[in-house]
């Protein structure tokens, strides 16, 4: 049986709804997850015990989690040697402007920057936005960039842009980089 990691930081829940998600189709694939929110994971955890690992972060006013970037900065030299991969999270994604499209690979490429790791797979998903949970001078913040990315400015409701068979895809595409790393060295 293939063995899983997840790791992911989540500020607001979809990063982790996410994360949830790739674990269940993995496990729809006979392979055992471990799922763990970046900051529960176990002290002493070896990703050497694992036949691959993902990694997930989620973009909040520009930036990755500190302690998001510092798990993968630790772990980069292990990442490198396995099948891992990435998968960022924002609102950015949901937008299909050349603008917008060149905001979203500069985060990927920020996250390879300030980590030193570069993924043998990367994805990219649409977050949401959860204007019911928001406070006010969040919601007020929240809705200009809404209005000038998806448009979405009614703050009475929460709005999901994940494409969740892109998610569905990304954790099929990992799964099988992992069982063709497996087939090499067997």
């Amino acid at each position: 049986m293939t063995n899983i990691l997840i790791v992911y930081g989540s500020g607001e829940g979809q990063t982790a709804k996410v994360a949830w998600e790739i674990a269940e189709t993995l496990t729809g694939h006979d392979a055992q997850v471990d799922l763990f929110q970046g900051t529960d994971v176990p002290p002493g955890l070896d990703l050497s015990d694992y036949d691959g690992v993902i990694i997930g972060a989620s973009i909040h006013m520009g930036k990755y989690q500190p302690y998001m970037l510092d798990y993968a900065r630790r772990h980069a030299p292990t990442l490198t040697e396995m099948p891992a991969a990435f998968f960022s999270v924002c609102l950015t994604a949901a937008g299909e402007s050349p603008e917008e499209r060149a905001q979203v690979a500069a985060y990927l490429a920020t996250w390879a920057q300030e980590t030193g790791w570069e993924p043998a797979l990367v994805g990219s998903f649409a977050g949401a936005l959860r204007y019911t949970q928001y406070g006010f001078i969040k919601r007020f913040i929240m809705r200009g960039i809404a209005k000038k990315s998806t448009g979405d400015v009614d703050t009475s409701r929460d709005y999901e842009y994940t494409d969740w068979e892109s998610v569905a895809e990304f954790a099929a595409n990992f799964l099988m980089l992992v069982q063709a790393r497996h087939e090499v060295t067997a």
